[in-house]
């Protein structure tokens, strides 16, 4: 596996841990056992305590959709987006997520 192939599964790996945490509702250890069951690094996108109090920028979720259209994962796009939509933002890009779960 060349370096830009593990930088690319690293950060897939971040963006998908970060999803099940945010969108599937999965609890940090739940998606650390995921994580070692597919023997993968335990990294996240968004830091779990983040997606767990709620302190999100909406860029941040741009991002995450832009990666998931980057690998044609358009479903994942669509719960992200809705995530958007569904959920008040101030002028500072702070998303308010009061409709958190999309599931």
């Amino acid at each position: 596996m060349t370096k830009e192939e593990k930088t690319n599964k690293f950060i897939h790996v971040g963006m998908v841990s970060s999803y099940l945490q945010l969108i599937e509702g999965k609890g940090y250890g739940e998606v650390i056992e995921l994580q070692k069951k597919h023997k993968v690094k335990n990294v996240f996108f968004l830091p779990p305590v983040d997606v767990d109090t709620g302190d999100l920028q909406k860029s941040d979720i741009e991002a995450m959709i832009d990666h998931f259209v980057e690998q044609e994962e358009y479903e994942k796009c669509s719960k992200l987006k809705q995530l958007i939509d569904n959920n008040k933002c101030d002028e500072d890009g702070w998303l308010y997520l009061e409709n958190r779960y999309t599931n």
